[in-house]
């Protein structure tokens, strides 16, 4: 049986750990309106599409949309 570190090793992730206030500064902050939309969504009492930077949309219902915000 792998240790850990030799499975993400055999995967190609790397094995230096890093710790948790590393990763959250290299990660970058999310730039998109999906509360805006979801509010909007909400407001309309209407299923829409949400629409994300990366050119996907997920259809969500008013009810859901209140649950999430």
């Amino acid at each position: 049986m792998k240790t850990y570190n030799e499975f993400r090793k055999s995967i190609g992730f790397p094995v230096k750990e890093r710790k948790v206030e590393e990763v959250i500064r290299s990660e970058k902050p999310l730039k998109e309106d999906v509360v805006d939309q979801l509010r909007s969504v909400v407001k309309k009492k209407k299923e829409s599409d949400i629409k994300f930077k990366s050119g996907t949309s997920v259809p969500i219902d008013p009810e859901s949309a209140k649950v999430i915000l």
